[in-house]
């Protein structure tokens, strides 16, 4: 008898568990074969909403709304949006533009910054992304490819303040 009540636990347990997907994003082809419109991302339980992502008729992420954590069920009740990401494509269907408005529920106030990316050959080549309203980009990212290699650059004012550089092996190394 407790053998079976021990499984039955064990089974019900299982059942009323909620799992998350650790890698959650698919292939944009996924997106748009099923029509998907909306994602509604949870993280700690079924009631704690992380994000909202809207795709639009091809299947591209067009709007990212990601919400405050929370750590219990009265957390939960003031849960705000704490940040909405836009992202703009050009004719050819490549991201150029990347807008996010990080909100201050605290202080009533609304920081917007931008990244914009461009491309040469279909192949991206920087990117440059503004923080709130400077007229000079606050880094600037430098893609080269065979092999592939990143540089991004951080300044304040004319000052470079860091400089990170990620290489990956061509193809056919080691």
């Amino acid at each position: 008898m407790n053998r079976i009540a021990f499984l039955a636990i064990i089974f019900l347990n299982t059942t009323w568990c909620y799992g998350q997907i650790e890698n959650r994003w698919q292939p944009n082809s996924v997106y748009k074969n099923k029509n998907v419109k909306r994602i509604y991302v949870y993280e700690n339980s079924p009631k704690d909403l992380s994000e909202i992502v809207e795709f639009d008729r091809i299947g591209k992420v067009t709007r990212i709304e990601k919400y405050s954590a929370s750590y219990n069920a009265r957390t939960r009740k003031l849960k705000n949006a704490e940040m909405l990401t836009h992202h703009l494509y050009n004719s050819l269907g490549k991201l150029s533009q990347k807008i996010d408005s990080i909100i201050y529920p605290h202080y009533n106030s609304v920081s917007i910054n931008k990244t914009f990316y461009n491309y040469k050959d279909g192949h991206l080549i920087s990117s440059r992304y503004f923080k709130g309203r400077f007229e000079k980009p606050y880094s600037e990212t430098i893609y080269t490819y065979e092999p592939f290699k990143s540089t991004t650059t951080i300044k304040e004012d004319i000052q470079i303040t860091y400089i990170k550089t990620k290489r990956y092996p061509g193809r056919g190394t080691n």
